[in-house]
């Protein structure tokens, strides 16, 4: 007995799947199943029936996209899918950094305060701004102790300068006992945590120790006392043990605690004057301020960052031999969001290489992190081979523009819209070292804005410089936004 040949696989439109494509298959499926099924009056029940089949599969349809588009590193737009993919590649994104300042005491004459008639100032004493109605003041905290002798300036007011880093020191946090299994979790009850301030310790028995963290749980053998950290998409901070292959577990019965710091982010630079107020009084002190602004406070690395960055972090292989090698392996040093290397020349049979950084936000790197970066990238680039990390020379270019508004739209609006959108063609998450800014992609700018007619670029140039060209930025330069004129007619005056 001949068997029946398979009926043909109908073709599947991958192309046709929101409502009205979903809607007309399954009629055009009906059809051929249910013949005499004629009408599609939008009245009919069966005609109801489909497109609310429709209006389900065009839902489930959009969230398969939106899934998919989760998968990959350019379209997702989750924080966590971001995270997750950069943990992939061995990248490990920056949570930010906190700001550092000098603050400046004002000591009573004659007080002292220590046997050694000494005025002392403790670590970890808090400065704050003033009391903000719109926000929460910004705490410093002193960085070591400070001793002033304010017997070498009688009849005056002795005043100390100190160091104070941005955020709150959380001590001896308990974060639970373990239970022996492997690959244990253990979250920090405070968020954001700065970058770098963990410290964990596990008493086993003999007192508490201090383990050391790893980027990634397979750097630690079997019986290394080791943890890693993870900082997921909503901030939270996790420590995770080891499983006795990579990684010891904590003994059953051990208690853990952690130190670290709170805080972190470019609202700690806040500028001079601004932290006049001790959160505890100490008795003593007539005033205190810094005299400088604050600096470098930065944000956690945006999702457009770690697109850019953790692709250029993975190519690297952990060797430095090249120019792009050693501007790429920075990327791996948390808090640095921009590196580019220049080559300084042979020097008694020595590679002279200067890596320039830009930290988290823009701000230029900290003494802490230039060193982290040195040593980071010391370990593995060649023997002959030695760098020195500096600071950018930031370029600030200078646009002018003429521009015609559309009859029925507000000139006010379109030349605000205007200067905004040639801001943001130079924010940091658009510009990287050896950037090139077009003529044409200031065009580009114009005509995009809502309510431009038509318009002109006067001046495209380096500030002090006159002309219109593109720019292109090499070495240690770095672009920046100067002087934005937007001169505008027609339209609408308000």
């Amino acid at each position: 007995m001949a068997q029946n040949p398979r009926a043909p696989v109908p073709p599947v439109d991958y192309t046709s799947r929101d409502w009205l494509g979903f809607r007309e298959f399954m009629l055009r499926a009906a059809q051929q199943k249910v013949p005499e099924w004629e009408t599609r009056k939008a009245s009919d029940f069966g005609v109801l029936l489909v497109e609310l089949f429709a209006y389900m599969g065009d839902i489930l349809s959009f969230y398969g996209d939106r899934i998919a588009n989760e998968s990959y590193l350019r379209t997702a737009v989750q924080r966590r899918s971001v995270l997750d993919i950069a943990n992939m590649l061995g990248y490990i994104p920056s949570r930010g950094s906190a700001a550092t300042v000098t603050l400046q005491f004002s000591i009573l004459d004659g007080a002292t305060n220590t046997p050694d008639e000494l005025f002392y100032i403790p670590a970890c004493t808090q400065v704050q701004t003033k009391d903000n109605v719109d926000s929460a003041p910004v705490i410093f905290e002193l960085d070591e102790d400070t001793f002033l002798d304010t017997a070498l300036t009688p009849g005056q007011n002795d005043t100390v300068n100190v160091t104070a880093t941005e955020g709150v020191k959380v001590q001896q946090e308990s974060l639970g006992v373990s239970s022996g299994a492997a690959n244990q979790r253990f979250v920090l009850a405070q968020s954001p945590v700065i970058e770098g301030t963990v410290e964990i310790y596990v008493d086993e028995g003999v007192g508490f120790t201090l383990w050391q963290r790893v980027n990634n749980l397979l750097e630690g053998g079997a019986s290394e006392a080791t943890y890693s950290l993870l900082t997921d998409e909503t901030g939270v901070t996790v420590i995770r043990f080891g499983d006795d292959r990579n990684g010891r577990v904590p003994l059953v019965g051990s208690q853990i605690r952690a130190n670290y710091r709170v805080g972190g982010g470019q609202r700690g630079n806040v500028e001079a004057n601004k932290l006049v107020r001790l959160v505890e009084p100490l008795e003593g002190v007539l005033s205190v301020t810094n005299p400088l602004p604050a600096s470098g406070g930065a944000d956690p690395e945006s999702l457009n960052e770690i697109r850019v960055n953790a692709p250029k972090a993975l190519s690297t292989l952990e060797r430095a031999v090249s120019l792009v090698d050693h501007a790429n392996l920075c990327l791996r040093v948390p808090g640095v969001a921009r590196a580019t290397a220049v080559d300084q020349g042979v020097i008694t049979n020595t590679q002279n290489i200067d890596l320039v950084v830009k930290a988290t936000g823009g701000n230029n790197a900290s003494t802490t992190l230039k060193e982290q970066v040195r040593k980071y990238i010391q370990e593995r680039t060649m023997i002959n081979h030695l760098v020195t990390v500096v600071d950018a020379t930031d370029v600030q270019v200078d646009i002018t523009v003429t521009v015609v508004v559309q009859e029925n739209f507000s000139q006010q609006r379109v030349q605000e819209a205007v200067e905004l959108n040639l801001a943001r063609l130079l924010s940091f998450d658009r510009v990287d070292f050896n950037h090139r800014l077009t003529v044409s992609a200031v065009y580009n700018v114009i005509q995009s804005t809502s309510g431009v007619d038509y318009g002109a670029v006067d001046i495209l140039a380096r500030t002090g410089l006159n002309g219109v060209g593109d720019i292109e930025f090499i070495g240690d330069e770095f672009p920046r936004v100067g002087t934005i004129t937007v001169n505008v007619s027609g339209g609408i005056q308000e």
